[in-house]
């Protein structure tokens, strides 16, 4: 009887070193991970109002941070911010953007619903990011290909006496790279501090950001030069940021007009 009486005792032994040992497995293996916890791109803000929403909340942005999967990226008016991926592309948020950040078939996808992204550095290969625009999904290289390829209006500066100068051209259907653009247009930072100089005289103790937008032909010469966004807006100071843009000479290339945009920021 004696030994009929530990069995139930020996059972309720046996079934807690069960239950330990199953909870010593959870706590090695950890939690399960969170659906969509996965991280996507890192996110730079340029200029203006930059916010993010996850899982209901939103937040605003105002430094660099890794963005997860399912979270969704605004942009305000007058605001830009970058996005940069673990295969080295990168996409420019323009203003007034909404975009969803997703995960599907071994890449991430954006979800384009509201204003305009522009692809900055891009890669032909499977493991290249997806664009959505109104439910067509194709790879960031093919979507700039796309943007560039549409019609533009081309303002041609008027011709002079002078004789022009032969520059190299390129063969096949080369472009110019961003990295390219963004070194030359660099070098001419100090043009763009002369109007910034003028503003300072009108206006002394002023500072602010803006976005220069323009096209580059394939002779190298830029049209359709604008201030696509500023903080500041005297009409003299965005007019000479314009001029100065104009005057600035690329490299000419055989493939399609470029499109571009660079960030000033005077303080």
């Amino acid at each position: 009887m004696k030994r009929l009486r530990s069995l139930p005792f020996l059972f309720s032994v046996a079934g807690l070193l069960i239950f330990a040992l199953a909870l010593w497995r959870v706590s090695l293996e950890g939690p399960a991970p969170r659906s969509g916890s996965r991280t996507m791109a890192r996110l730079e803000p340029v200029f203006g109002e930059l916010w993010i929403e996850r899982d209901g909340r939103k937040e605003p942005v105002n430094r660099s941070r890794p963005v997860e999967r399912l979270t969704t990226v605004g942009t305000g008016a007058e605001t830009e911010a970058l996005l940069s991926f673990e295969n080295g592309e990168q996409v420019r948020l323009l203003e007034n953007s909404l975009v969803l950040i997703d995960w599907e078939a071994g890449r991430p996808v954006l979800v384009l619903r509201d204003g305009e992204i522009w692809p900055e550095k891009t890669k032909s290969n499977a493991e290249s990011a997806l664009v959505s625009r109104e439910g067509v999904r194709r790879g960031l290289a093919e979507d700039l290909q796309e943007r560039q390829q549409q019609p533009r209006r081309v303002v041609r500066p008027p011709p002079t006496e002078a004789a022009p100068v032969a520059k190299p051209v390129a063969a096949g259907n080369e472009t110019l790279s961003s990295e390219y653009i963004q070194a030359t247009l660099r070098t001419q930072r100090n043009q763009f501090f002369k109007c910034y100089t003028r503003l300072l005289q009108k206006t002394p103790g002023v500072s602010g950001e803006a976005a220069l937008s323009f096209t580059i032909e394939r002779t190298g010469r830029v049209s359709q030069a604008e201030v696509a966004s500023a903080s500041v807006q005297d009409p003299q100071f965005r007019r000479c940021l314009g001029e100065a843009v104009k005057r600035i000479e690329f490299k000419s290339f055989a493939g399609e007009p470029v499109s571009a945009v660079f960030p000033v920021r005077f303080e």
